[in-house]
């Protein structure tokens, strides 16, 4: 479980980081098209980035959850009798 929550924080920061500087190459006019022509209603640029960082937490809390608890799962399983 240690290292899990060792190295949940240094994965996350970096996913979360990749998927915004990814996100600002592609500009928020892209990401509110793309919204836009998903869900059939006309999406601005600024609530297509508010959408997308929303995202990104959302992402960021169930990568560490599931990071944590994998790690938590394997030392328990190696520790077994």
């Amino acid at each position: 479980m240690i290292g899990g929550a060792v190295a949940a924080p240094g994965y996350v920061l970096g996913s979360t980081l990749g998927a915004l500087l990814a996100a600002r190459l592609i500009g928020a006019a892209e990401i509110a098209a793309t919204l836009s022509e998903i869900l059939g209603t006309r999406v601005s640029g600024d609530l297509a980035w508010t959408y997308f960082l929303v995202s990104l937490v959302l992402s960021a809390i169930l990568e560490a959850a599931i990071l944590v608890s994998v790690s938590s799962a394997a030392g328990a399983w190696t520790k077994r009798d």
